[in-house]
């Protein structure tokens, strides 16, 4: 492929290509066109590259509403050939054929409607399935077949996209749902269409995030969905990076490619994570409790739920674990503390940041005196190889638990006066919570292990 240098058709000075400026006017309703010259190449061989110039960007987000538009329109391409244009940091390339009126690559719309209306055809394409742009804003990203998103003020070192947000293109939405004449009939168990997102990092190496637009693969139909919101894709995985790469991949293709419409709608490229949600929560000290997804979190659907957590702010309060039923809460010692949620369920995610209060309560007034603990010692702390604890009662369980809420160790029915060594080798060196029942009695020690 060849590489051109760019030369200003009018003015031989510096021009920032994301908000080009002349006489402090900015160049954002008219193509600004470049000289394009080829290395190695004479003048007489040079030809013109037009750039659909805008201001600057959130923050360097790109969520094209930088770009001039009608109301209720797109945007997909003017001239023959590579045409480029800017929203936020980023440098989108598109693709546009005059003679077939036709494009690939990157374009831009503002419609309201997510209405699929036969009798427009193609026209359509610039339609997606949530309706208007990410966020309660108008204009959004359109992209068809592959993509390419360049990040011109990356340097040397390239730069993270933290995430962006994507939703259906109501071309696919509609073939997903009812099927067309070149797709076939709607999806069924096993179909899928998947958007994947390629960083190209400054030393060449590359990396790939994923994430399902519909997925059909699950044998469960509870699993199935079709996306029609706005949902946000964590793109740190790529690291830092210099140019974004977009395409798609479907379950239904011949010898000659895809037969489903490769479009998505995309938005608010180079955004943070979504703000979460505030839920709190109050317990006592040695209880337990399960708090169900469906009071944690607001996501629709019939599909598992997925929820992982962060770490949690203060140590030592209560340990935490997703299970399949809730999430459950197991409070160590008064105090409060705050985690964050993250849930995943038929393609949608929610955050939500929880506050547990730990208080004083049944739980804690029911332990025996210190004369009479459950656990009589352990030793040595920290420890290396194995932890001995020395019992002053019968337990009916015994169990060593992480700062994550993970349980590393659990033994049943332990006689009284007896004393046992927990190997401990294996472990990540840090700190631990034996955690010792006895009938509605319940005593916890903090160990550590290096």
């Amino acid at each position: 492929m060849k590489r051109f240098l760019l030369f200003a058709k009018t003015w031989l000075l510096p021009v920032s290509l994301s908000g080009c400026l002349c006489g402090g006017k900015a160049l954002a309703e008219n193509p600004l066109y470049f000289h394009g010259l080829s290395e190695n190449e004479s003048i007489a061989e040079e030809r013109l590259i037009p750039v659909q110039a805008g201001k600057e960007g959130d923050e360097g987000i790109a969520g094209f509403e930088d770009l001039n538009l009608e109301a209720e329109s797109s945007w997909h391409g003017e001239t023959d050939g590579d045409t480029y244009f800017y929203s936020g940091s980023y440098r989108f390339t598109n693709s546009y054929t005059l003679a077939w009126d036709s494009w690939m690559g990157f374009a831009y719309a503002n419609l309201s409607s997510s209405t699929y209306v036969p009798e427009l055809g193609y026209g359509n394409q610039y339609k997606n399935a949530a309706g208007g742009g990410a966020s309660g804003s108008a204009t959004y990203g359109v992209v068809y077949d592959h993509g390419v998103a360049d990040l011109p003020e990356a340097g040397e070192t390239g730069a993270l996209v933290p995430g962006c947000y994507v939703t259906n293109n109501i071309m696919l939405y509609n073939a997903a749902v009812n099927g067309d004449d070149y797709s076939g009939g709607p999806f069924e168990t096993g179909d899928y269409f998947k958007v994947f997102f390629r960083g190209l990092k400054p030393d060449g190496d590359t990396a790939v995030v994923e994430y399902y637009l519909a997925d059909f693969r699950d044998a469960d139909t509870s699993e199935h969905y079709i996306l029609d919101t706005w949902e946000w894709v964590d793109l740190s995985p790529l690291g830092n990076i210099r140019q974004l790469l977009v395409g798609f991949e479907g379950s239904r293709k011949n010898q000659f490619g895809p037969l489903l419409p490769s479009y998505m709608a995309i938005d608010e490229i180079g955004t943070a994570r979504p703000q979460g949600r505030e839920v709190s929560d109050s317990l006592s000290a040695g209880s337990t409790e399960i708090l169900a997804y469906e009071d944690l979190f607001s996501l629709p659907g019939k599909g598992k739920w997925h929820v992982t957590l962060g770490e949690p702010d203060a140590q030592g309060i209560a340990t935490l674990e997703a299970a399949e039923d809730g999430l459950k809460v197991s409070a160590l010692e008064k105090g409060n503390c705050r985690v964050d949620l993250k849930a995943t369920r038929n393609g949608r995610s929610e955050y939500v940041t929880l506050t547990l209060a730990v208080g004083e309560g049944l739980g804690a007034e029911t332990r025996p005196e210190a004369s009479k603990s459950l656990i009589a010692a352990v030793y040595p702390v920290p420890a290396n190889d194995y932890l001995n604890v020395s019992l002053s009662a019968p337990l009916s369980r015994l169990q060593a638990i992480d700062l994550q809420g993970r349980k590393v160790y659990e033994c049943r029915q332990i006689p009284a006066a007896s004393t046992f060594a927990i190997p401990v080798s294996g472990w990540p060196a840090g700190m631990y919570i034996l955690r010792a029942e006895s009938g509605s009695h319940l005593q916890t020690v903090k160990v550590v292990v290096r």
